[in-house]
């Protein structure tokens, strides 16, 4: 994997991170560390689409990547100003799966109390806590 971005700023705030480039060989596994505030948690927001990309790109094997987020990663939070369009919803337990339409049109999905009546159409707040990423190159 290759990705090369600048800048990336989360909503509302400064830029945290300018001129990152990872490269990562096939089999080996990748992890961010720094300090509170420095921007590893908003790298991994951008890279899932919960985040614009400024600038550059972000390429596995030369293309474009999709990326799975784990329908746990995504978790509602009204107040949140990061929002996403209710596409569908599927009973799950105790939990409903609400598939969601990110700002930058990807979809995702997002396990949500029951007690959250959303109806498709409505836009819900999301946050995410992303344990682990998996990506794999766009089809065309």
């Amino acid at each position: 994997m290759r990705a090369a971005a600048t800048p990336i700023a989360s909503p509302g705030a400064h830029r945290v991170v300018r001129d990152l480039s990872l490269r990562l060989s096939r089999g080996q596994i990748g992890c961010l560390l720094g300090e509170s505030g420095c921007g590893k948690t908003t790298v991994a927001r951008t890279i899932a689409g919960f985040e614009p990309l400024q600038a550059g790109r972000i390429l596995l094997n030369g293309q474009e990547v999709d990326v799975l987020v784990r329908p746990e990663g995504v978790v509602h939070d009204d107040a949140s100003p990061v929002k996403a369009e209710v596409i569908r919803r599927h009973v799950r337990g105790a939990n409903v799966l609400d598939t969601l339409c990110l700002g930058n049109g990807d979809q995702v999905q997002a396990l949500v109390p029951s007690h959250c009546d959303h109806t498709p159409g409505e836009k819900i707040g999301i946050r995410s806590d992303l344990r682990h990423l998996v990506m794999f190159p766009r089809k065309p």
